[in-house]
């Protein structure tokens, strides 16, 4: 069976629908990191807790009753969850069978040119025309809804300065590494989906490095843990899983949200706790 290249005769291939599948495999890999206005349902109420009396550290951790608030904003986030996951595969779809890819293909090809920029020049006019198509429903479910459970204490231009600083950052890794699927494409005509998946791991290992000390810098100002003595019981406990090496960081997150209280991020040299 013959298979056409789209970067042998790029003004008539039909340039749409892989593109738009590694574009979301990009993003699942990027906005994770930014979490520019997410919606997390994570628990903000602290509670002490017990060393075991087997003196292993083990700790039992007391878990409140679910208010009648915490109930709706669970349900409603079941009901969003599905809303925006439906959403989420209407929209690409109806982009290219709408035929928008194909203008976005034919605009792209006019100001890139070579194949390379058309690519780039294409990933850029697509990021920002979902980003305009998926701007409501992002503002209810990062701003509007938060705000209402309190969990939010952004104002509506900070929320949008950090979309806006995480649709750039999506925009040039995209436009940066895109290429590569279609350049295994034109090499490997019948197996270029397999040497794309394989590419995918080292580029996934590379973000997982490089996140925590380029990316999320642009959203949090990191500093040292101010207190050590928590600090010292954080890393007894992370040496206790099987985790050495790691740093403690600490971030003034409160002033934009109540609904994220700690993570892990960072691989081998980069690794940190941030609370």
């Amino acid at each position: 069976m013959h298979v056409r290249c789209p970067l042998t005769r790029f003004g008539r291939a039909d340039f749409g629908l892989s593109p738009l599948l590694l574009i979301g495999l990009l993003a699942l890999a990027i906005f994770p990191a930014a979490l520019a206005g997410a919606d997390l349902p994570i628990a903000t109420q602290a509670v002490d807790a017990v060393a075991g009396s087997d003196g292993s550290g083990a700790a039992q951790v007391p878990v409140p009753e679910p208010s009648a608030q915490t109930e709706r904003y669970y349900r409603s986030g079941n009901v969003l969850w599905v809303v925006a996951t439906v959403w989420g595969l209407l929209v690409p779809a109806a982009i290219v069978l709408s035929g928008v890819s194909a203008r976005l293909r034919d605009w792209a090809h006019a100001l890139g040119r070579n194949w390379f920029f058309t690519i780039a020049v294409y990933v850029l006019l697509y990021l920002a025309l979902v980003f305009l198509i998926d701007l409501p429903l992002n503002w209810y479910q990062g701003y509007v809804r938060p705000h209402a459970y309190g969990l939010s204490n952004q104002s509506l231009g900070q929320w949008f300065g950090d979309a806006l600083k995480a649709l750039a950052v999506t925009m040039v890794i995209a436009a940066s590494v895109l290429w590569v699927p279609y350049r295994l494409l034109r090499r490997s005509p019948g197996r270029w989906w397999l040497w794309t998946g394989l590419a995918a791991v080292p580029f996934l290992v590379l973000m997982l490095l490089v996140q925590p000390v380029l990316i999320a810098p642009l959203f949090d100002d990191f500093g040292p843990m101010q207190d050590k003595a928590l600090e010292a019981q954080i890393l007894a406990l992370a040496e206790r899983a099987g985790i050495d090496g790691g740093r403690v960081f600490e971030v003034n997150k409160r002033a934009d949200t109540d609904s994220v209280n700690a993570y892990v991020a960072g691989l081998f040299g980069t690794q940190r706790i941030v609370l």
